[in-house]
């Protein structure tokens, strides 16, 4: 009996599910977009990964900046261990737990850079129409396809709320929350008329 691996699982149970309201969007008249509105225990629990998850990425984004500010602080702390000259030598402190070790400071040579392009547009402009065609081969003999990669599934979180999504949950919760008055107020004139106050 073949078994199925989780990720032919997921395949498998990625649906629209039934029940479930989705909103399409389309853009120059094709389907770009599409939104599900979850409610209940769905909406609940996917508001407490995606909470958990902008927590994590506020923290990280704290602790980057935290660690850039050290990471100059302890660059220039090392630095002045030494002299200004030992700039093009690889810095070493050592203490009883660690090694902080400074990189050699040496420029880079320059780079030169060639606008091929340019060059092909120019030199193009000096083909005559005798040449063209076999010009016109040997770029067609040098190109060739190159298969494109896997679209990467990439997430973003955010606390915008969707205005389709928003006023949908809103109809369905004042229709909820009128449906309980009226029924909060039936048993308050019940319980009224018992204690003889109606």
């Amino acid at each position: 009996m073949e078994h199925l691996t989780f990720k032919e699982h997921l395949v498998l149970t990625e649906a629209r599910r039934p029940g479930w309201t989705y909103l399409e969007k389309k853009v120059k008249g094709l389907l770009d977009r599409l939104t599900v509105t979850l409610s209940g225990t769905e909406a609940a629990n996917m508001t407490k990964i995606a909470k958990r998850y902008a927590r994590l990425e506020a923290s990280m984004a704290a602790m980057k900046v935290k660690r850039d500010e050290l990471n100059a602080r302890l660059k220039d702390e090392i630095g002045d261990m030494f002299d200004a000259e030992d700039v093009v030598l690889t810095r070493v402190v050592e203490t009883a737990q660690f090694t902080l070790t400074l990189a050699k400071e040496i420029k880079k040579a320059d780079t030169t850079e060639v606008d091929y392009a340019s060059i092909i547009a120019a030199l193009s402009a000096l083909i005559d129409e005798e040449l063209q065609p076999k010009v016109e081969k040997i770029i067609e003999k040098y190109t060739k396809t190159v298969p494109a990669k896997e679209p990467v599934k990439t997430l973003k979180v955010s606390k915008e709320v969707i205005k389709e999504g928003l006023l949908t949950g809103i109809k369905g919760w004042l229709k909820s929350f009128a449906s309980w008055a009226t029924s909060y107020d039936k048993k308050l004139a019940k319980l009224k008329k018992q204690a003889g106050l109606a």
